[in-house]
């Protein structure tokens, strides 16, 4: 087996290794962008939920109505809270997922030169058998001829 094709071998299992780290950075992106619309939305709906509170007070509140108002809108901030802490642990899972992808693409590219510069050897050994063949060919020739005019001579 030339040395091209064992290589090839090992391309092949970074290949595989590269695409399994682009598969995990596409996952870990989609939920840095699931985690961030979670959190748009819970943002949103707080926005919402003290708008209803400003127009809940000017119809008039009772102290115990407010109060579960800002209880509400205290238990919203730190889910929000929450949700952006999930946003950036996502974000640092995606970072880390980056950084793996980027180590098993450029390795991956190691490997396809060494591939290519393996088949440029073998290429420049199969020209210089190929030369010697037909210099030794020219060789045999020319001995030939020169075989047959001393026996001619003769």
């Amino acid at each position: 087996m030339k040395r091209s094709e064992r290589l090839r071998v090992l391309t092949r299992l970074t290949d595989s290794a590269e695409r399994l780290a682009r598969i995990q950075l596409a996952k870990a992106n989609q939920d840095v962008q699931r985690k961030k619309e979670q959190q748009r939305q819970l943002v949103s709906y707080a926005s919402e939920y003290q708008q209803s509170l400003v127009r809940a007070g000017e119809a008039g509140l009772t102290g115990a109505q407010l109060s579960r108002y800002q209880l509400f809108i205290g238990s919203l901030d730190k889910t929000i809270e929450t949700q952006q802490l999930a946003v950036q642990r996502s974000q640092q899972q995606a970072g880390q997922s980056t950084a793996i992808w980027q180590a098993q693409r450029n390795r991956q590219r190691v490997f396809d030169d060494l591939v290519e510069r393996a088949r440029g050897d073998e290429q420049i050994d199969e020209n210089r058998r190929e030369q010697r063949a037909m210099d030794e060919l020219g060789t045999q020739r020319h001995q030939r001829i020169q075989r047959s005019q001393s026996e001619d001579e003769l």
